[in-house]
């Protein structure tokens, strides 16, 4: 379960993710196969004081997220939004998504299949409305096993900027056995043209789920 390798203060790289296909209306669901990757093995970089003479300072370790399966403990399913619909996976494995601003991530039962859905939510009402009311019905229809949260309430306050910090990006994770956690991170002043997102892990919180009954009611 990749929580375990989500450490706070290690530099993350994430990829730029595919773009999902675009459903052609707002509102109910929209199954995205699984896209594999894994949290590789950290690279360190040791960083020396040279003013009278060599001094080991510290070391700062990076994580990059690559495509494919790699050991099971660090891999999980990549799951895109899509603003006006709930894009789902359906797994057994963990599964990670964002960034988050407010949308909720959500674990039930669909088919007979366990499945992890993104409610894409944005600034536009119409659309707002459709996932919503698309994802309630659902939601009062198939209470067995509901959980789900949203990883932005997690962080009523943020943990501290250091100079190289940016803006907050916020990743919910649910991992194999449901579990729900909020990551959050802050993007790193300096990015690398044409690489990955460059972030720094701030604060990696576990979250009980909301209740049923406010699952079943997203305002």
């Amino acid at each position: 379960m990749i929580e375990h390798k989500l450490y706070v203060g290690r530099i993350l790289h994430i990829p730029h993710w595919p773009p999902p296909t675009q459903p052609a209306a707002p509102g109910g669901f929209h199954t995205l196969a699984a896209a594999n990757y894994h949290v590789a093995r950290p690279t360190k970089h040791y960083s020396f004081s040279r003013r009278w003479e060599d001094r080991f300072v510290g070391v700062q370790a990076t994580n990059a997220i690559v495509p494919g399966q790699g050991a099971p403990h660090r891999d999980f399913v990549w799951l895109p939004w899509i603003a006006g619909v709930i894009t789902e996976v359906t797994t057994t494995e963990d599964v990670l998504t964002g960034p988050m601003s407010g949308c909720w991530v959500v674990v039930y039962q669909r088919n007979g299949h366990r499945c992890v859905g993104h409610v894409g939510t944005d600034n536009d009402q119409v659309s707002n409305a459709a996932v919503k009311q698309a994802w309630n019905t659902f939601a009062a229809n198939n209470q067995n096993g509901l959980r789900g949260f949203n990883p932005s309430d997690a962080w009523p306050t943020f943990p501290a900027q250091l100079a190289a910090d940016g803006g907050p990006h916020i990743l919910g994770l649910v991992t194999s056995d449901d579990r729900l956690f909020s990551v959050l991170t802050w993007a790193q002043n300096v990015q690398p043209v044409g690489g990955p997102v460059v972030v720094r892990i701030a604060g990696v919180q576990e979250v009980a789920s909301s209740s049923v009954q406010d699952l079943s009611n997203l305002t």
